[in-house]
């Protein structure tokens, strides 16, 4: 099992000046997955109000969070969780010179942004991925989504390809 622990942002205690606020990461469990539901549907209405071209679903999140080819890790405080990063494997696959993974989704509550959070999901994930033979991680992020595209490529992504859609209706 995978757990790794951060010290995020300072707590803002009056009576503790030197405290940190700590967050592990570990394997999404069974007990995560009503968090992980609730957490893809904040992030859908988000892709919503950047583009109608998503809708949220009432259901259908749990089936596609239990394949076997998924990759998913919470990030929890106190034991809560505060924000999950889940994708799946893409190993030898006919179309591609190198084995990947694509990162679909990452959350983090907005209370524990910019305290870490994200990069921990992300160094967890990146090093699942290299357990399982990948050479790259792969995302999709919405031109729109400004502050998703400014956290990218702090976090090393670059750039790799446009997806061009035309509305035919």
């Amino acid at each position: 099992m995978f757990t790794k622990t951060k010290r995020g942002g300072r707590t803002p205690s009056p009576t503790c000046f030197n405290c940190f606020i700590m967050y592990t990461v570990s394997k999404t469990q069974e007990g995560h997955i009503p968090f992980l539901v609730e957490g893809m549907k904040k992030l859908l209405k988000m892709h919503v109000a950047l583009d109608g071209y998503y809708k949220v679903p009432e259901d259908g999140f749990l089936e596609d969070m239990l394949k076997k080819d998924t990759i998913s890790f919470v990030a929890l405080k106190d034991g809560r969780p505060v924000g999950f990063a889940r994708g799946r494997c893409v190993i030898d696959p006919p179309d591609k010179i190198e084995s990947f993974v694509i990162l679909n989704d990452m959350f983090v509550e907005e209370e524990h942004r910019g305290k870490g959070v994200g990069t921990l999901l992300l160094e967890a994930f990146g090093e699942k991925a290299k357990e399982e033979g990948a050479k790259k991680i792969e995302l999709h992020v919405d031109v729109r989504n400004e502050i998703g595209l400014k956290a990218w490529e702090a976090s090393g992504f670059e750039i790799h390809q446009y997806r061009m859609k035309k509305d035919i209706t």
